[in-house]
C-alpha cells in the first residue's frame, strides 16, 4: 500500500466498495427519498468524505482493506440518515414533495378527448386559460413555464429561486387546480 499513489488507492477502494455502498444506501433511503438523492449520490458523497478525511492516513496506517468496510459503511449510514432527515423538514415539503406525475392523478369532470379538431383545441385552450387565471401571477408564471416544457431546475434558474421552492409551488398549483376541477 505504501508504494501506491493516492489516486490509485482511491480508485481501488471505489472499485471494491462502490456497488455495495449504493445498494446499502438505497435500502435505507426508501422509495420516497430517491427523488432528491439516490444511493449513488449518497455513496459518492460518503467516499468523497472518506477520501478527504482518511485518504492520506489510510494509505500508510491501514493494514487491511477489509478493515475499511465498517468505517465507510458507517459514513454511508450517517449520510443516508441525514438525507432522510433533510427531506423530511417542513421547508422541503415535509417528505411529501412529488414529481410531475401527480398531474396525471387530477380528477377530471368531463371525459378527456385527445382529438385535434378545432373545437377540441379551443376547448382545451379555454380550460388551460381558466386554470391559469385561477392562480396568482407568480404561480401562473411557474405553471405556464412548466406547461411550456421547462424543467423544475430551468424554472428555478429563470425565476431566481431553488428547485425545492418550485416543487412546493407546483404542489400548491396542483392543489388549487384540483379544487377548481372538482
Amino acid at each position: 500500500m505504501q508504494d501506491e499513489t493516492r489516486s490509485q488507492f482511491q480508485q481501488r477502494i471505489f472499485d471494491r466498495y462502490f456497488d455495495s455502498l449504493v445498494r446499502y444506501a438505497e435500502a435505507r433511503l426508501g422509495r420516497r427519498n430517491r427523488r432528491v438523492a439516490d444511493g449513488e449520490d449518497v455513496a459518492l458523497s460518503a467516499l468523497g468524505s472518506f477520501y478527504e478525511r482518511y485518504g492520506e492516513t489510510s494509505i500508510r496506517a491501514i493494514g487491511s482493506e477489509d478493515s475499511l468496510w465498517p468505517l465507510i459503511v458507517t459514513i454511508v449510514h450517517r449520510k443516508t440518515l441525514n438525507q432522510v432527515r433533510r427531506e423530511a423538514q417542513l421547508k422541503r415539503g415535509g417528505g411529501d414533495v412529488r414529481g410531475d406525475s401527480v398531474l396525471s392523478e387530477l380528477p377530471v369532470k368531463a371525459e378527456v378527448r385527445w382529438d385535434s379538431t378545432p373545437d377540441a383545441v379551443v376547448e382545451s385552450l379555454e380550460t388551460v386559460n381558466r386554470l391559469l387565471s385561477s392562480l396568482p401571477p407568480d404561480l401562473a408564471e411557474i405553471a405556464n413555464r412548466r406547461l411550456e416544457g421547462h424543467t423544475n431546475a430551468e424554472i428555478a434558474a429563470l425565476i431566481g429561486c431553488s428547485v425545492a421552492t418550485i416543487e412546493r409551488r407546483l404542489k400548491l398549483i396542483r392543489s388549487i387546480w384540483t379544487q377548481a376541477i372538482v
